[in-house]
């Protein structure tokens, strides 16, 4: 096993814009067609936080600032465990556009 041991972590950035928030709707794997915030893996030597604002921009087309951490769990994901972290943004630029590869709605 190598040291330190590893977990992979994914991320999602709740972006709040006035009242309203951002969602995306998924188009490829097991959440096809599932409404969710815009989210992903955290790439090796990227920080937590700015792998979400990368999703958010990628995912959804909108420029975040994230805010805070909100939620932190770990979840199992094909028999293995994972990282959660789900972080508050807030709307900086952009309207919500779906990328076309990942997402078909947002």
């Amino acid at each position: 096993m190598p040291f330190p041991p590893r977990m992979p972590v994914t991320v999602s950035a709740a972006v709040l814009r006035d009242e309203r928030l951002l969602f995306i709707r998924d188009i490829s794997g097991e959440f096809s067609n599932v409404w969710t915030f815009p989210s992903g893996f955290v790439d090796e030597g990227e920080q937590p936080d700015t792998a979400a604002v990368r999703e958010t921009l990628e995912e959804g087309g909108i420029v975040c600032a994230v805010e805070g951490l909100i939620s932190a769990t770990t979840l199992v994901w094909r028999d293995a465990p994972m990282l959660y972290l789900v972080f508050l943004a807030r709307h900086v630029s952009g309207e919500p556009t779906p990328d076309g590869l990942e997402t078909n709605a947002a």
